[in-house]
């Protein structure tokens, strides 16, 4: 697969100029972030969510839907985890209020998918307004590496595959 290597800055900056769309792949069972944690312990023992959790998401997706561009993300899974349930129950609840569409399919449904397009292996990405594509880096525990731009070549392959799974996919988890 052909990258290049992007700054965090210039990742960061398709958030705030993306015009139409973002688009989403999560595969990972579970992502380490240090954002997270607070909240994840809250909700393991029971109690709400800090002051101001995912304020910083939120803010995102409002800016997008107010110059009218679309969320949407794609959450992979096998199982139903604990940190699965956190993200459904904490995390997805005020994103999909404030206008982020979140979707569930499974990590083999998605798999079968990409190599039906002929990618030998998938990464979690970032995908904006159908024409940039940003492969997502986690180590072995979900904690974030960086990022890597896939090469334009690969750009509709990308756009092919979110659509596909957009249509495979159920806004709820099954199982």
């Amino acid at each position: 697969m052909q990258t290049r290597d992007s700054s965090l800055e210039d990742f960061g900056a398709h958030f705030e100029s993306f015009k139409q769309s973002a688009f989403r792949l999560e595969l990972l069972p579970k992502y380490e972030v240090e954002e997270e944690v607070e909240a994840l312990v809250a909700f393991h023992e029971g109690l709400p969510a800090p002051q101001g959790f995912n304020s910083e998401w939120h803010a995102v997706i409002a800016s997008a839907a107010g110059r009218g561009a679309k969320l949407s993300r794609i959450r992979c899974y096998n199982e139903i985890t604990d940190y699965l349930k956190f993200e459904v129950e904490r995390g997805y609840p005020e994103n999909i209020r404030l206008g982020e569409n979140v979707r569930y399919c499974t990590t083999t449904e998605a798999l079968s998918v990409s190599q039906t397009l002929g990618l030998t292996f998938l990464l979690d990405f970032w995908m904006f307004d159908g024409s940039v594509v940003f492969l997502m880096l986690y180590d072995s525990f979900g904690r974030f590496l960086g990022v890597r731009q896939a090469d334009e070549a690969l750009v509709p392959v990308f756009f092919a595959l979110s659509e596909r799974l957009l249509a495979a996919s159920s806004g709820k988890l099954a199982g």
